[in-house]
């Protein structure tokens, strides 16, 4: 979901964990709307940090601030699965994200 081509110059942890919360938000997100959401999530977050970066501004305090935009994207995909999907949607994307391989 989240982006990890050569695009992405070299992370930290705190970015790496912004990136994951969003990912893990995007399950919830339907599968029409997911890739775009993902990708437009990960870019918010990822222009706060380049942001942060350019003006050296990369300390703990700051860091707090794409840490705290990422858990956004938690109610905002609990909105999109309730304005899109419904119980046997959940139910066919869960039982497919499960099966083993």
């Amino acid at each position: 979901m989240v982006s990890r081509s050569p695009s992405f110059p070299e992370r930290d942890r705190v970015l790496d964990l912004c990136l994951a919360l969003v990912s893990l938000a995007g399950v919830l997100v339907p599968p029409s709307h997911r890739r775009d959401w993902c990708e437009e999530w990960s870019g918010e977050i990822y222009y706060r940090w380049l942001r942060l970066r350019k003006f050296d501004r990369l300390n703990l305090k700051e860091c707090t601030d794409p840490t705290l935009r990422s858990f956004g994207a938690i109610p905002h995909a609990l909105w999109m699965w309730r304005e899109d999907w419904s119980v046997d949607m959940l139910i066919q994307d869960l039982g497919t994200r499960f099966e083993p391989t």
